[in-house]
């Protein structure tokens, strides 16, 4: 069985810098790049510790990250 996580990632472009926000858990990262302002974001988040909302089938409530 599958289980898919969907976040909610914004990615913007400030002068150099790219700046990757998750908006569930309010966790933010940057990089010189997309990608690795997005796995300074993945790494950041699993640092944070804290719990996402999510939906799996009908099913809604909270999973630590």
């Amino acid at each position: 069985m599958s289980t898919e996580v969907k976040r909610h990632i914004t990615l913007t472009q400030e002068g150099d810098v790219w700046v990757a926000k998750d908006e569930d858990v309010n966790v933010a990262s940057h990089g010189e790049t997309r990608e690795e302002a997005l796995e300074n974001l993945d790494e950041a988040v699993a640092l944070h510790g804290g719990t996402v909302a999510v939906e799996i089938g009908g099913w809604h409530g909270t999973v630590p990250i």
